[in-house]
């Protein structure tokens, strides 16, 4: 008898831990299919003021699970309310002032003009859709604009496809440079160029990376962390197009600063139902080594929250990754504006395009992730959340 109960919860034991098993996910390892060295970037550069035909982009993010999007994007809309968790008081005002004041890249027809922009103590570098430039800090331009793709000339499947990212590394005094290609839109296979300077001067030589992916990825947004740059990416699937989910991405950010070509992509997949997911961007001194990098995103549900993972990179043994849920923080309910040019101005008919994004800063001994976007009550606000690490709260 104590033979068979024994031998029964053994069988249970093993029938717990294989259901278990079979719920965790495994990470996908994605190792780069090109690497090189590009010649120094003030070389490569040629002038291109050409507009280019992106019009298959219109409508490739199409936002199906956003629960909280007005489905008319053109709708004339007036929300009125109150806004239950609005700021009714101002704090302590610090009065700046503007230092520098140029023109940048235009958007020369592209339509969202997908902006993007860092700076380092001796350079500005811009992004407008498929082209970028780079200025001193006194406006002065140093190139451009040239097209994304010559960052890349020579590497194979380059086409300049846009949703370019670029970051300025403070903690390496490096700059990373990202631009998908989709050769073979709609099919795959879908490719993801990364860039990284071999020193502090964007005009000179860069690390080159392309990684192969078999769902579209797109709307890549990336950051920096102490372990790795992250990435998260909305993917498709090749051909149909069908929405497939979200999805978050880490490269080996010590190899790539030293050039080493056995670099790799760790990826794991997130949930359908996830929005707006977005990893963790270090604007100031790392946290302590080991520590994950926190990714965010609000859920697709009747009722609202916040869902945090951490992201722990093992780039020892890739595959053993983890992404664990450590948070579900519940918010005030909130309505967004739906997708595209959706945002009124005063005193004119052009409406912008609302986006949300999430970084990390650490003040004195305390850590905190901020997550942004704009909220639609009237009169209209930009909504700041914020999350002190260990809290359970988000504000």
């Amino acid at each position: 008898m104590k033979r068979t109960i024994t031998l029964f919860l053994l069988l249970i034991m093993c029938i717990s831990i294989s259901i278990a098993q079979e719920g965790t996910q495994k990470p996908t390892v994605i190792k780069p299919n090109y690497f090189d060295i590009s010649p120094p970037l003030r070389d490569m550069v040629q002038r291109s003021d050409a507009v280019i035909d992106n019009s298959w982009k219109e409508g490739v993010v199409k936002n199906k699970l956003n629960a909280y999007s007005n489905p008319d994007e053109n709708a004339n809309v007036d929300f009125k309310g109150i806004d239950p968790v609005h700021q009714s008081n101002f704090g302590d005002a610090i009065t700046d002032t503007t230092i520098q004041n140029f023109d940048g890249v235009g958007a020369n027809g592209s339509y969202p003009p997908d902006t993007d922009g860092d700076v380092s103590p001796s350079h500005y570098f811009q992004v407008v859709n498929v082209r970028f430039a780079i200025y001193d800090k006194n406006g002065n331009k140093l190139m451009g604009p040239s097209n994304n793709s010559t960052i890349f000339n020579g590497l194979p499947h380059n086409t300049n496809d846009g949703d370019a990212v670029l970051l300025y590394d403070e903690n390496a005094d490096r700059w990373l440079f990202s631009q998908f290609a989709l050769p073979n839109y709609p099919n795959g296979p879908f490719y993801e160029n990364v860039a990284i300077s071999q020193t502090n001067d964007p005009t000179g030589t860069w690390y080159r990376y392309q990684f192969t992916f078999t769902d579209m990825p797109d709307y890549p947004k990336l950051s920096v962390w102490g372990d790795g740059y992250y990435m998260t990416i909305r993917r498709f699937s090749s051909g149909a197009g069908n929405w497939l989910g979200p999805a978050a991405v880490a490269m080996d950010r010590a190899k790539m600063l030293v050039g080493d070509q056995s670099a790799a992509m760790v990826m794991f997949n997130l949930p359908s139902s996830s929005e707006g997911p977005l990893s963790a961007d270090c604007d100031s001194d790392f946290p302590p080594a080991g520590t994950p990098c926190p990714i965010a995103f609000l859920t697709s549900t009747a009722t609202a929250t916040v869902r945090l993972y951490d992201f722990h990179a093992d780039w020892g043994t890739p595959a053993n990754s983890t992404m664990s849920q450590t948070a579900t923080v519940p918010i005030s309910t909130f309505s967004t504006m739906g997708n595209g040019n959706v945002i009124p101005q005063k005193g004119t008919s052009q409406k912008l395009d609302g986006h949300c994004n999430g970084h990390y800063r650490q003040y004195s001994s305390r850590l905190f992730y901020f997550k942004h976007k704009f909220v639609p009550f009237n009169p209209l606000h930009r909504q700041i959340g914020w999350r002190s690490a260990g809290a359970d709260d988000y504000r």
